[in-house]
């Protein structure tokens, strides 16, 4: 509320009896792997490889009231993949490595949700603002947070994809390896969408549509071209370089069913709003999409890029291998990012995700530094990292917009004493950049137990910083009011020059011990 983003409305507030259940932890399925391996001649081998996962009922745990207004769930998720490689080696001094593959794989999994608003005057009510009679603000009243069924929208996508490499080793010079080869990849992405919105306090539906699509259905094809230069000098010093030309072509066609209905609508009657004060939304962007929309004609882009890395490794005595690396790297936006248009909302107020046809690609340059240390009965790893990304893609909202109710069309009123629709504009933008570094180290150790066996101890861990170096006004305000406090619940550090990056976990560890039987033939 701090920043104007309307919390109350979805903070759910509850009390969780002791022993209470995980909601909404449920799933069932199996996976199934095949590697066959086939060696007609010495040096030539032909390998085919399958894998099947078929999973039911996936459920996000404590996606569900009273933690969430959603119960968010996969009716299903299947992946099936199926691949061919051919590989030679050793033909000529000169050649010691040919290679040529491919594999098809489709993946489809449909994201279903239940969508239940809190309901008003439980935990949250409406209070007048004096300022704009027309946006009341929601405030926490203090009472648990009561529920009430409002839709279920299930939306299902597949994406195929076919691809293949091929790629040669050469060996011109002794201590030199050079790799080459051209790789094809398509992905092709199909959008289903159903919602049915229940009668108020029932499971009965009120109105329901099918057959609509959120995403339009889109094409990602790329060429690339990548080479990789192993050179050894000397025995204790290797140097590595890469270079990759990619040339990513995507393609969104007009599609049966896209836009749907509701969220047409609410463009129709709040997008002269949004022009008007768009706050960080592209509208020019949101508006490229005119024609799919329209159902009439496509969207294209076409970008050729070049990334490339050096490293140095040195193979010092003892088994110590200090290395050093540098590369810059690219990320094509992805359909969800550029085309997709889909209300989040309930019923009541309207939460729109909106397309970006503008988008950029996200442009990255790392570099890391570490050793690693391989001994008879010990491996271990250390090593610092720094990743710089440009263009970064991150949610953009504008200000909450307020347009006449019509339920007609969908747009159902706060409450019976304010006949208005609420619409929160989202967007995805290349709205920042952004740093994250850390320190990461791994371990294993060999405890031979003579004729019982060995015990082998082993870890990972990382430390990790992300920071966000181009924050937004409302990171801005709530680092000013709730930061470098020491009345908060949780203590929380930032400043306007290193506000922290979301989605970074600070601190992760992995430990275990491993036991293996004399003879290896099992372990625990």
């Amino acid at each position: 509320n701090a920043t104007g983003g309307g919390v109350a409305r979805t903070y759910a507030v509850w009390s969780l009896p002791a022993g209470a259940r995980v909601p909404n932890g449920q799933a069932r399925g199996f996976n199934d792997q095949a590697d066959l391996w086939f060696f007609p001649a010495a040096n030539h081998s032909l390998r085919y490889r399958q894998l099947n996962s078929q999973h039911k009922n996936l459920g996000f745990s404590f996606i569900a009231p009273p933690f969430d207004q959603r119960t968010q769930f996969n009716a299903f998720r299947r992946l099936d993949k199926y691949g061919l490689r051919y590989e030679a080696r050793e033909l000529r001094a000169w050649l010691p490595r040919l290679a040529v593959g491919f594999y098809r794989q489709k993946y489809s999994f449909p994201d279903d949700t239940v969508t239940s608003p809190i309901d008003a005057d439980s935990s949250w009510t409406l209070v007048p603002n004096p300022d704009d009679p027309q946006a009341p603000f929601a405030v926490l009243t203090g009472r648990p947070s009561t529920f009430t069924d409002a839709s279920f929208t299930d939306n299902k996508n597949s994406i195929t994809t076919w691809a293949f490499d091929a790629q040669a080793t050469f060996a011109p010079f002794s201590g030199t390896l050079f790799t080459t080869g051209v790789g094809y990849l398509r992905d092709s992405s199909a959008d289903e969408f159903s919602r049915v919105e229940f009668v108020p306090g029932t499971r009965t539906a009120r109105t329901s549509i099918s057959g609509r699509a959120s995403n339009p259905d889109s094409v990602y094809r790329n060429w690339g071209w990548f080479n990789l230069l192993e050179y050894e000098p000397v025995r204790w010093l290797r140097l590595v370089g890469g270079l990759r030309v990619d040339n990513w072509r995507t393609e969104a066609r007009s599609t049966r069913g896209f836009p749907l209905g509701n969220e047409a609508a609410i463009l129709d009657a709040s997008f002269a709003q949004l022009a008007a004060n768009p706050g960080r939304i592209d509208t020019e962007g949101a508006a490229g999409i005119a024609d799919l929309l329209d159902g009439d004609g496509f969207i294209d882009t076409s970008r050729t890029v070049t990334t490339g890395n050096v490293g140095v490794v040195f193979r010092l005595p003892h088994g110590v291998n200090p290395y050093l690396r540098w590369g810059n790297s690219y990320r094509e936006p992805g359909i969800t990012e550029r085309y997709l248009l889909r209300d989040f909302g309930d019923p009541t107020f309207s939460v729109l995700v909106v397309p970006n046809a503008s988008l950029k690609p996200e442009r990255g340059e790392s570099f890391d530094l570490g050793v690693k240390v391989q001994r008879a009965r010990l491996f271990a790893s250390a090593g610092y990292f720094r990743n710089r990304l440009e263009d970064f893609i991150g949610n953009a909202f504008a200000d909450p917009v307020f347009v006449p109710a019509d339920p007609a069309r969908g747009l159902q009123p706060l409450s019976p004493f304010f006949p208005f629709h609420g619409v929160l504009y989202v967007q995805r933008t290349n709205t920042a950049r952004a740093r994250i570094e850390g320190f990461e180290a791994t371990y294993e150790l060999g405890l031979p137990l003579g004729e019982r066996g060995v015990l082998t101890p082993f870890g990972a861990l990382g430390w990790l910083k992300g920071s966000n170096l181009t924050p937004d006004e409302t990171t801005l305000a709530l680092i000013a009011r709730f930061y470098n406090r020491a009345d908060t619940a949780i203590p929380l550090r930032g400043s306007s020059t290193d506000a922290p990056l979301t989605g970074i976990t600070p601190f992760r560890a992995v430990t275990g011990v491993r036991y293996d039987s004399p003879r290896r033939r099992w372990f625990g």
